[in-house]
Formats: structure tokens, C-alpha cells, sequence
């Protein structure tokens, strides 16, 4: 009887081993065998180069006329709606007057000061508070007419021979 158990363990033994080795290990094989090395990847490195001036002050009077251009009808469309956004367009668009009024020489400089006070009075009558229809309507009667105005006086072919030339 000793010998059939032993016959049969070894037969068992035998067969635990021949499924072993034909299945294989793979899992066991895997964590034995060396993973490939990452590889750093080179940071780059960035340099700044300092560019001269580009563009022309002619170039640039014309860009910054174009922005107050859009800022000022920005302001006009939005009287009555929402003061804060009616605000930040008047205050952007003295910005870019302000700008506008750097380009020019020194002699006519003081052609773009009662402009840029007139926008600042009306930034503050808008700052006050709620303004009344009848208000908002002349309100944005004056902004437009001074936008033609303005328009008139700093367009560019008419202030071309005041722009000071690049150095």
C-alpha cells in the first residue's frame, strides 16, 4: 500500500512539473530580466535677444489710433449697460490717446489734452452712479460727436508731418 502512495505522489509530482514547464513563467521570467534605461531628455535652453525698434513710429501712430478707434466705440455701445465695462473702455481709450499723444512733437501735443480731459470728466459723471436715460442718450451723443471730432484732428494723413521720425 506504502508503494501505490508513493507511485501515485510521484506520478502527481510529475505532472505538477510537465504543466509547470509548459506554461511557462512568464511573470517570474519578467522580474528578472533588466528594464532598458530611460533615456534624460536635454532641457533646453532659452535665450532672450533684445530686438531694436521694429516698426516705424508711423506705423505704430497708426496702430494705436486703430485701438482708440475701437476702445471709443467700445465705450459708446456700452453707455447704460454696465458702467464698470463702460469705465475700463473710456480709461483704455485715454490710454491709447495718451499714447497717440507721445508720438506727436512737442508743439503739438497740446492738440490731444482737451480730448483727453473731456473723456476724463465723462469717466467721472459715469463713476458717479446710475445716470438716467435722458443723461445716458446725451452722454453718448457727446462721446460720438467728440469720436468725429478727434477723428478729424488725429487722423493720420493729417498729423503725418508732426509724428517725430524714429532716431
Amino acid at each position: 500500500m506504502k508503494r501505490i502512495n508513493f507511485k501515485k505522489a510521484l506520478i502527481l509530482i510529475f505532472i505538477t512539473f510537465l504543466l509547470i514547464d509548459t506554461t511557462g513563467c512568464a511573470p517570474l521570467r519578467k522580474k528578472f530580466v533588466r528594464k532598458p534605461k530611460e533615456k534624460e531628455e536635454a532641457i533646453p535652453i532659452l535665450t532672450t535677444k533684445e530686438y531694436g525698434l521694429e516698426y516705424s513710429r508711423d506705423i505704430l501712430y497708426n496702430k494705436h489710433y486703430v485701438f482708440w478707434k475701437t476702445w471709443h466705440m467700445e465705450a459708446i455701445e456700452s453707455i447704460g449697460e454696465n458702467d464698470k465695462k463702460t469705465i475700463s473702455c473710456i480709461n483704455n481709450s485715454i490710454n491709447q490717446l495718451k499714447t497717440l499723444q507721445g508720438y506727436l512733437v512737442d508743439e503739438k501735443k497740446a492738440l490731444v489734452d482737451p480730448h483727453i480731459k473731456f473723456l476724463e470728466d465723462a469717466n467721472k459723471r459715469i463713476a458717479k452712479g446710475r445716470l438716467a436715460e435722458p443723461t445716458i442718450n446725451n452722454l453718448k451723443k457727446m462721446l460720438e460727436k467728440e469720436k468725429r471730432v478727434i477723428q478729424n484732428k488725429l487722423f493720420y494723413k493729417k498729423v503725418e508731418p508732426w509724428i517725430k521720425k524714429n532716431d
